[in-house]
């Protein structure tokens, strides 16, 4: 969601322009037909668990989320376990 108020966990990665089609592939982005697209693909301010603020490209879904459930932790997945 792109309220404001929503936030989303997710995974910050650098990745080189080569790989960036890709990306796009995979999320199911078109830069050729972004409105038509499962998800979109933005900059947008992120935050890191550090506290800091970065620009980073954020991909967004693009249908309609009417009668859908929040999310309230803002986790669509489960924490990884480590150690057993």
């Amino acid at each position: 969601m792109k309220d404001g108020k929503s936030y989303v966990h997710g995974e910050v990665h650098r990745i080189s322009d080569e790989i960036l089609p890709l990306v796009d592939e995979y999320e199911e982005f078109d830069p050729a037909e972004p409105t038509k697209s499962q998800f979109v693909r933005e900059i947008s301010v992120v935050f890191m668990e550090d506290g800091r603020r970065m620009l980073a490209m954020v991909y967004f879904y693009n249908g309609d989320l009417s009668g859908r459930r929040l999310i309230p932790t803002g986790r669509w997945k489960k924490p990884k376990r480590h150690g057993g």
